[in-house]
C-alpha cells in the first residue's frame, strides 16, 4: 500500500497530512499524535515519530515510523480530568447551596405566615406566584446539593422494574400524546441496593430530556436488562469493577446530540434549552447520583437514530426487594408558651423564625453566634426549654456551642438547623433533631411541638 493511503483514517483534514509530508520530505523528524485506522476498521490514537533515512548519496530513501497506541491512556486521562472538574464544581456548588439555603429559609417562612394573613384574592394570587418561584429556587438548590453530595442517601433493596412502571405511568399522564411510550423490562430483573428517590430523579431527568428532544413527537422507550461485564469488556470504564449490572436505557427518536457538545453535556449549568426551560443541572445531577451508586452512563447518539442513555448500576441479584414504609405525619400538638433560644448569624433567619414561633405563643430569645447564645442561656437557664442553632457561625460555631451547653445542662433539648450540602456531623453531639435548610414553617413547628411535648 502507498504510505499516503496507509495512514489516512479520515479523521484529519488534508492540511494535517500535508504538514507531515512537508516536514519529513525536508529531512526533518515529525512528532505528534495521529488518529489511525486499524485493519479491523477501529480508530486508535497513536503517538508517532517519523524519521527520514538517507542513502549513500544523501537522498531520502526510507522512513522509519515508531508508534505507540495511547488510546486507553487518553481515555483514562479524560476520565481523571472529568472527575477532577466535577469534584471542584461540586465543592463550589455545595458552598453556593449553603448560602442560598440561608437566603431561602426566611423567605419560605415569611411567605407561609403571610398566606394566613392575606384576605384579598389578588394579594393571594401574587403571593402564590412568589411561592411558585421560591419553590423553583428550592428545587434548584436541591439539585445542587444532590450534585455535590458525596453520599448516596438512604439505601434499600430496590426492584428497578417498579420504578420503571411508575415512571411510565407518570409519563402517560403528563407527556404529550404525540410521544409514543414503550417499555421492555424482563420479569427476572435483578435488584439494586440503592436510594429509590435518587433513582427516580435519574429516570425523570433522562425522560424529560428525551421528551424535549422530540418537540414534534416520536417514540420514547424504556428498557432494562441484566448484564455481566468482564474486565476486558469495552463497555466497562477504567474506574468501574467487573461483575453483574442492571442496565436501564432511555431511548428517544429525536434529533440526537451533536458531537461537538457531547463532552460538555454532563457539565453543571450547561444546557442547550432556551432560557427559563432548563437549569443545566439535570444530567450533571444524574451522573453524580449514578457515580455515587458505583455505576456509570453510556451514550449513543446520532441525528438519524436519536439518543440512548444507558445507566449501568451494580446489581444485587440474590436480594429480595421489601416494600418501602411510608412515614406517617405527626398530629399538631397543643400550642404552649415555653421559651426557645434561636441561634443563627443570619438576621433574616433569626427574625423569620422568631415571628413564626411567637405566632404560636412561644417566647423567643435570639442570639447571633454561640458566645452570644451562651450568655443568654446562663441568664435564662431555668426558662429555656429548647435551643434551635445553626452550625456555621462566627466567634463560636454550633458544635462548640452544643458541647458548652451539654456541660452546663446535659438534659437541654437541642435542634440543629443546617444549610450544609450533606447531613451535618452531629452524631457525637447528642442533638434532639436536625432540620435541613431551607425548611417551611410547618416542618419547624412539627419538630418544636414534638420535642416540647416529650419534655
Amino acid at each position: 500500500m502507498n504510505t499516503r493511503d496507509l495512514v489516512k483514517s479520515g479523521e484529519h483534514d488534508p492540511a494535517f497530512y500535508q504538514q507531515i509530508w512537508t516536514t519529513i520530505l525536508a529531512g526533518q523528524v515529525w512528532r505528534g499524535e495521529i488518529i489511525n485506522r486499524r485493519k479491523d476498521g477501529a480508530l486508535r490514537t497513536e503517538a508517532m515519530t517519523i524519521t527520514p533515512l538517507r542513502d549513500a548519496s544523501g537522498a531520502i530513501s526510507h522512513f522509519i515510523a515508531i508508534k505507540q497506541d495511547i488510546t486507553d491512556h487518553k481515555t483514562m486521562t479524560a476520565h481523571f480530568l472529568q472527575a477532577q472538574r466535577m469534584e471542584a464544581i461540586g465543592t463550589l456548588a455545595a458552598g453556593v447551596a449553603h448560602d442560598l439555603n440561608n437566603i431561602l429559609t426566611p423567605i419560605t417562612i415569611v411567605t407561609g405566615l403571610l398566606k394566613r394573613k392575606l384576605t384579598s384574592e389578588a394579594d393571594r394570587d401574587m403571593l402564590h406566584l412568589a411561592q411558585s418561584s421560591l419553590h423553583r429556587g428550592t428545587e434548584i438548590v436541591k439539585q445542587l446539593l444532590a450534585f455535590s453530595r458525596n453520599q448516596p442517601g438512604e439505601r434499600a433493596i430496590v426492584q428497578p422494574r417498579h420504578l420503571l412502571n411508575e415512571m411510565l405511568r407518570l409519563m402517560r399522564e403528563t407527556f404529550p400524546r404525540e410521544i409514543d411510550l414503550r417499555q421492555q423490562v424482563p420479569a427476572d430483573l435483578w435488584t439494586l441496593h440503592a436510594d429509590p428517590t435518587q433513582l427516580h430523579q435519574v429516570l425523570l431527568n433522562l425522560c424529560v430530556n428525551a421528551r424535549d428532544a422530540m418537540p414534534g413527537g416520536g417514540c420514547l422507550t424504556l428498557t432494562a436488562a441484566n448484564v455481566t461485564l468482564a474486565t476486558a469488556d469495552p463497555k466497562l470504564p477504567p474506574h468501574a469493577p467487573p461483575g453483574r449490572y442492571v442496565t436501564i436505557s432511555v431511548h428517544d427518536t429525536g434529533h440526537g446530540i451533536p458531537p461537538e457538545i457531547r463532552p460538555r453535556i454532563f457539565d453543571p449549568f450547561f444546557t442547550t434549552k432556551p432560557i427559563g426551560q432548563g437549569t443545566g443541572l439535570g444530567l450533571s445531577t444524574t451522573l453524580g447520583i449514578v457515580q455515587h451508586h458505583c455505576g456509570f452512563i453510556d451514550l449513543v447518539s446520532s441525528p438519524i437514530d436519536g439518543s440512548t442513555f444507558t445507566v449501568y448500576l451494580p446489581a444485587n441479584p440474590d436480594d429480595v426487594a421489601a416494600p418501602a414504609e411510608i412515614p406517617r405525619g405527626l398530629a399538631n400538638p397543643d400550642r404552649s408558651s415555653q421559651t426557645i433560644l434561636v441561634v443563627d448569624d443570619e438576621r433574616p433567619v433569626r427574625d423569620s423564625i422568631r415571628l413564626l414561633l411567637e405566632g404560636q405563643s412561644y417566647h423567643v430569645i435570639t442570639a447571633v453566634h454561640g458566645s452570644d447564645a451562651l450568655t443568654h442561656f446562663l441568664r435564662h437557664r431555668d426558662k429555656i426549654s429548647l435551643v434551635l442553632t445553626d452550625l456555621m457561625m462566627p466567634v463560636m460555631n454550633g458544635a462548640a456551642l452544643i458541647r458548652a451547653l451539654r456541660e452546663i445542662d446535659p438534659t437541654v433539648k437541642i435542634v440543629v438547623m443546617s444549610g450544609l450540602a450533606d447531613e451535618p456531623p452531629v452524631a457525637d453531639l447528642a442533638v434532639s433533631d436536625v432540620l435541613m435548610k431551607p425548611f417551611e414553617g410547618p416542618a419547624l413547628l412539627e419538630i418544636v411541638h414534638r420535642q416540647l411535648a416529650e419534655s
